[in-house]
């Protein structure tokens, strides 16, 4: 029976499930991440371990190393999804916006920015 009734009657959906193993949420993401590859989406494989996909997909990209880094607990997974916003922009990255912007798109808005500002007159 998934649905359970109230006192009144009423059906309600059943709670979510939360994780049942005494695994690590690190750990449950390289499971999720394993059985990702072996053919199930990666929703489905972060649903079945209870795990955020975010963090799947995440650990899809990892090496092996890194996963075993992950699993011993050398690196977290908060470091790997958060670190990637506080890296300053690469070269190739910059390299990359100007190509699919356009160049002279780029060089004006850069003589926008830079433009003097008028002063009003004294």
């Amino acid at each position: 029976m998934t649905e359970t009734s109230t006192s009144h009657g009423a059906a309600r959906p059943p709670a979510r499930r939360g994780p049942t193993s005494k695994l690590s949420t690190a750990q449950r993401a390289v499971i999720a991440a394993h059985l990702s590859e072996c053919g199930l989406k990666c929703e489905t494989a972060a649903n079945v371990v209870c795990v955020n996909a975010t963090y799947v997909r995440r650990v899809r990209r990892l090496s092996e190393r890194d996963r075993f880094r992950l699993i011993d607990g050398e690196i977290s997974l908060s470091q790997l999804c958060n670190h990637r916003r506080r890296r300053p922009i690469s070269d190739g990255r910059i390299r990359r916006f100007i190509e699919r912007a356009g160049p002279g798109r780029v060089m004006g808005a850069l003589d926008e920015m830079t433009a003097p500002t008028a002063v009003a007159a004294e």
